[in-house]
């Protein structure tokens, strides 16, 4: 069940990303850096736990 949450959890950043990106705003291309950065998160604590 963890692993289905944290390939989830992935999967769910890394559209959100790519949606926030393709609207060329400045506010959403922030949110895309925020996104991204959230998504790093989560790929490195699933190595470190």
């Amino acid at each position: 069940m963890d692993t289905l949450v944290y390939f989830g959890v992935l999967a769910i950043l890394g559209g959100l990303e790519g949606y926030f990106a393709a609207i060329e705003k400045i506010e959403y291309n922030l949110l895309a850096v925020c996104c991204f950065l959230l998504w790093v998160v989560f790929f490195l604590r699933g190595f470190i736990d």
